[in-house]
């Protein structure tokens, strides 16, 4: 074996060691990336859950309110129909 195969060999070892070297932060850094965007994605559907829990606890108490003011008029009309009938002209 002469000196230039010797040298081919260990050179062509340091590229070999450089490109995996490469191809492993390359590896590292799409998984790290990953990682990042399910944690964004996970807490765009959290924020989201939490914006629709809130917009229900108001619609919830919305029409609780509309229910009340029903049942408050149906209770006035009731009051006034009873007088009506317990004090006809």
């Amino acid at each position: 074996m002469s000196h230039v195969e010797f040298f081919l060999g260990v050179a062509l070892g340091f590229v070999s060691l450089i490109t995996a070297i490469v191809g492993g932060l390359g590896w590292y850094r799409v998984k790290v990336a990953e990682a990042v965007e399910k944690k964004r994605d996970f807490n765009h559907l959290k924020n989201n859950y939490s914006q629709m829990s809130e917009n229900l606890k108001v619609l919830i108490k919305e029409i609780d309110e509309r229910f009340d003011h029903i049942d408050n008029q149906l209770n006035r009309i009731e009051l006034r129909t009873d007088r009506d009938r317990t004090n006809p002209l």
